[in-house]
């Protein structure tokens, strides 16, 4: 038996899970994946993520995270 095989059809939330990751790593105006750059904080213990698309030359997200 291959462990890694996966014989089962996909489902309705696996198709979900999918178009969200698109939607996260893809450029909503024309589908380029997103180039993505962090910047750590370590006096606020934080980090600033930026996403954009190198092909529209737009950004398309900025998000700070907390490192706890």
């Amino acid at each position: 038996m291959d462990v890694f095989s996966n014989d089962k059809a996909p489902t309705r939330a696996d198709d979900e899970h999918e178009a969200r990751i698109e939607d996260f790593t893809r450029c909503c105006l024309c589908g380029t994946e997103l180039a993505f750059q962090h910047e750590v904080d370590y006096s606020r213990l934080s980090v600033r993520e930026d996403a954009h698309c190198p092909s529209c030359r737009i950004r398309l997200r900025a998000r700070d995270h907390a490192l706890h």
